[in-house]
């Protein structure tokens, strides 16, 4: 009786898990518009959308300034050097405690 409990319980947890895990939609079948970062919609906020409805248009001519914290700035150095190429007003800084 005590392993057929076990069981139980193991298969419960099991579906629990699964099912937890699920978001209920496929990936990569929403209807809705692509959301910016403070929830509203890429319309809503200016920004262009493309014709084909693909997603975003990105300009190259964006400014700005970007820092975060890692423990290894180094192993970022080529990831900034080519995303300069691409957006060359951002600057990327980073805080590391590892000098």
């Amino acid at each position: 009786m005590k392993k057929f409990a076990n069981i139980l319980l193991f298969l419960m947890l099991f579906t629990l898990i699964l099912a937890g895990c699920s978001s209920g939609t496929p990936v990569g079948t929403s209807s809705e518009e692509p959301a910016t970062n403070d929830g509203t919609s890429s319309e809503e906020a200016g920004e262009e959308v493309s014709e084909d409805g693909g997603g975003l248009v990105y300009d190259s001519s964006t400014a700005g300034e970007v820092t975060f914290w890692t423990f290894t700035a180094d192993v970022y150095e080529d990831i900034v050097v080519n995303f300069n190429k691409e957006y060359p007003n951002i600057n990327i800084g980073f805080i590391s405690k590892i000098q």
